[in-house]
């Protein structure tokens, strides 16, 4: 029997871009789903709230699905996520998907005010909120004690005719282990352990390579075998100084993730195993997404007159 082919889902990262325009085209060019990033800032970037701006991208698409990408736990209250969650389901025909992530920027967390734990607490909340969500996805309500959370929730809305399917982003042992099994998808975000400090460890990251990605995949196979699974991995396509700086540091965990289109479009599709169904790309450059397109196997929307 054939595999089913891969999806490819584009994730819009900042604020610069106008969404509406953004997912027209991405939509025109045939990927599979959007994604939207969750920051308030981070380095020098700025973004757009993500439920907002899912919202505004859900009206103007009709085909692709949707995704949280991912929305940031520490920012976020489950409880909030799940209703929102539940509102874009709504406003997109069932077209969402509610992506949630453990949060990893501690500038961005104690600049908001908030507490930034060490990782294995942030960890232990990520699996608790994650639990949350999923009672009241499924079941409108929740009633929760964890070590974290305490939980009252009678009632939650809009009612929809199916929930969203809950997306998790991991990227270690622990991680794996814990949220996999209950997750409707596993998305493996490799680069995961250059932030596990609070900060992008460049170094770190340029350690990291397509081994620790496959260590990754085998854990998430070990422990959730049934369980769909995606990679998320960040690109660069151009042929200027800054992505061949990318390429020859190793910024983006694997150095041919960055160089000419063909040539990433050709390093993503050879870390596609049989058991992968989706990627998802973030952009480290405006042009990336536009220049990949045509490279890989997506299926553009022919206009019609």
């Amino acid at each position: 029997m054939s595999r089913p082919p891969v999806q490819f889902f584009a994730n819009l990262v900042g604020s610069t871009e106008e969404p509406a325009s953004w997912a027209r085209t991405r939509e025109a060019e045939g990927w599979d789903g959007l994604g939207v990033a969750d920051h308030i800032w981070s380095g020098r970037t700025t973004f757009s709230h993500w439920a907002v701006t899912l919202g505004q991208i859900a009206t103007v698409t009709e085909r692709v699905q949707l995704i949280s990408c991912f929305a940031n736990n520490l920012l976020r209250s489950p409880v909030e996520f799940a209703q929102a969650a539940l509102t874009l389901q709504r406003a997109s025909h069932g077209r969402f998907e509610a992506g949630l992530g453990a949060g990893w920027a501690r500038e961005e967390a104690e600049g908001s005010g908030l507490v930034f734990p060490p990782a294995g607490e942030r960890v232990t909340r990520y699996a608790e909120a994650t639990e949350i969500v999923r009672r009241l996805l499924r079941d409108g309500r929740c009633s929760f004690t964890g070590a974290h959370y305490r939980i009252e929730v009678p009632a939650i809305g809009p009612v929809v005719e199916a929930p969203p399917p809950i997306v998790v982003a991991v990227g270690g042992p622990r991680s794996i282990r814990e949220l996999g099994p209950v997750a409707d998808r596993i998305e493996i975000t490799f680069n995961a352990a250059a932030t596990r400090e609070g900060d992008l460890r460049r170094g770190a990251l340029a350690r990291l390579g397509r081994d620790h990605l496959a260590e990754l995949l085998a854990l998430a196979r070990s422990h959730a075998p049934d369980v769909p699974k995606g990679i998320f991995l960040t690109i660069a396509c151009g042929e200027d100084d800054v992505v061949a700086s990318m390429r020859e540091s190793g910024a983006l965990g694997i150095p041919e993730l960055a160089g000419t289109a063909r040539e990433v479009a050709d390093a993503v599709l050879a870390l596609v195993e049989d058991d992968i169904s989706r990627v998802q790309l973030t952009p480290a450059t405006s042009t990336t997404l536009g220049a990949i397109a045509p490279f890989l196997p997506l299926a553009p929307r022919v206009a019609t007159p």
